[in-house]
């Protein structure tokens, strides 16, 4: 079972991309993970406090980037994205 990310930074609808000098609203939360193996057998699984979040742009060039390694500083492990919709979906909830 997966456990819930490390959240360094809390979003709120209105948040821009993170990627300097943009100003295109927020649409993915990314994330880091990693797994270490024995002796350690720890799981690294935290938003990416670098670069938290990108707009539908950055989030399409950071895509096609090697997985393997994060999208601002060359560490290993493999970066996740997830829509806001779904990482925070009780800020997008229909008002009818």
């Amino acid at each position: 079972m997966t456990k819930k990310p490390k959240i360094h930074f809390r979003y709120k609808k209105g948040t821009l991309c993170r990627v300097e000098g943009c100003t295109q609203p927020a649409e993915y939360e990314v994330y880091l993970r990693d797994v270490y193996p024995p002796p350690m057998r720890t799981e690294f699984y935290e938003q990416d406090n670098t670069c938290p979040f990108l707009c539908e742009k950055h989030f399409q060039e950071d895509r096609k980037k090697d997985p393997q390694y994060t999208n601002k500083h060359v560490a290993n492990g493999t970066t996740e994205y997830r829509h806001l919709r779904e990482a925070y979906p009780h800020l997008y909830k229909s008002t009818k």
